[in-house]
C-alpha cells in the first residue's frame, strides 16, 4: 500500500501546528467533557472546533493553526500538547483522553467515511480565535525534557520488555486502546486502571495502586488467591 492509499484509507496525520483532544469510549460523559473544554478555551480566545461522527462515542476537539507549534522539536511539541491537555481537561476526564494524539498520529479524515466504521466525521461547532503558543507551557516542556534526559534509569523500568498490557489481558482484563481498564484490585465501575506499556508501569486512579510488572503480577496473584 502506497502512502497516498494509506492516507485515503486510514485518515490524515495530525498537523504539526494542531492539537486534537479526543475522549475515548468508555468515557461516561464524553459530551459534557468536550463541551467543558470547548467553553473554557473559547473564554481564553482560542479558536476551537468540535468534530463528531454519527454513532461514534469519541468526539474530537481541534485547535488548529497554533502559531509557533510547528517550529518546536517533535519532543517538545509532544510534551506541549500533553501539558496543554492537562491544563484544560478536568482531572476526572483525563484518563479517557487519547494521549496518543500528542504524537505523530493519524485521525479520521474530516467529511469522509471513517475507514473502520463508515461514519462521516462532521464539524458540529466552531468558534474563531487567536491561537498562539503559551510560553509557560513551552518552558515547562523544555525543563521537563532536560530533567528526563539527565535522570538515571528508572529502577521500575521494565528491563525484560514484558508487556504489562499483555499481562493484564492474559489475566482476563479488558484494556481499551487508550490503555485504561476496570481495576480488578477494587470494586471499580468506571475504568480507573491505566497502563504505560513503554515503561512497564501501571497506576489506578481509584485505589492508588501502582508499580511495575512484577508488582502488578504480585497484586493479581493476591486477588486470584483471595488474599
Amino acid at each position: 500500500m502506497n502512502n497516498q492509499n494509506y492516507g485515503d484509507k486510514f485518515g490524515r496525520l495530525i498537523a504539526d501546528d494542531e492539537i486534537v483532544i479526543e475522549f475515548d469510549w468508555p468515557c461516561p460523559e464524553a459530551q459534557t467533557a468536550i463541551w467543558e473544554v470547548y467553553l473554557e478555551l473559547q473564554q481564553t480566545s482560542y479558536g476551537v472546533e468540535i468534530w463528531e461522527a454519527e454513532g461514534m462515542k469519541s468526539p474530537h476537539l481541534h485547535i488548529k493553526n497554533i502559531r509557533g507549534l510547528d517550529k518546536l522539536s517533535d519532543e517538545v511539541r509532544t510534551l506541549y500538547r500533553r501539558f496543554f491537555i492537562e491544563k484544560y481537561v478536568h482531572p476526572d476526564y483525563l484518563p479517557f483522553v487519547d494521549m496518543n494524539l500528542c504524537h505523530k498520529h493519524r485521525i479520521a479524515e474530516e467529511n469522509k467515511p471513517h475507514w473502520k466504521y463508515g461514519t462521516i466525521k462532521e464539524r458540529q461547532y466552531r468558534c474563531l480565535g487567536f491561537n498562539s503558543l503559551e510560553d509557560h507551557l513551552v518552558r515547562k516542556a523544555e525543563i521537563y525534557l532536560q530533567k528526563e534526559k539527565s535522570k538515571p534509569k528508572n529502577p521500575a523500568q521494565n528491563f525484560d520488555n514484558e508487556s504489562i498490557i499483555k499481562v493484564a489481558i492474559d489475566n482476563g482484563i479488558l484494556v481499551s486502546k487508550n490503555g485504561m481498564a476496570l481495576c480488578p484490585l477494587h470494586a471499580d465501575t468506571v475504568p480507573s486502571l491505566s497502563f504505560n506499556d513503554e515503561k512497564g508501569l501501571f497506576y489506578c486512579f481509584g485505589c492508588q495502586a501502582g508499580g511495575n510488572v512484577a508488582r502488578f503480577k504480585e497484586l493479581l496473584k493476591e486477588v486470584n488467591n483471595g488474599t
